[in-house]
């Protein structure tokens, strides 16, 4: 017979110690404005893989990191509206 199994879906996990460290991409890629673009890159590449692949290319669709010419575009949405007023908000919630 089993005595592990019960309709108790609920488990006491209170006395469980769990380290969270939370790394900001957001503010990592924030630095990109103030600090020299390609060296920035580089340390970006290394620390997130190819989320920051996926992240200038699919979703901010600034172009292939391979070609250096998405540099152009960075520059272009950080200097937008929308960029400086999601930051403002996301900043606020999440300082």
């Amino acid at each position: 017979m089993l005595t592990a199994c019960n309709d108790n879906k609920k488990v006491d996990v209170s006395s469980i110690d769990v380290a969270v460290h939370i790394e900001r991409f957001d503010h990592d890629f924030d630095m990109m404005r103030t600090k020299p673009m390609p060296q920035q890159a580089t340390l970006l590449q290394k620390k997130y893989y190819t989320f920051y692949a996926d992240f200038i290319e699919r979703v901010l669709t600034a172009g292939s990191i391979t070609d250096t010419a998405y540099f152009a575009t960075l520059r272009d949405v950080f200097k937008g509206q929308a960029y400086n007023d999601l930051k403002h908000e996301v900043d606020s919630v999440y300082p």
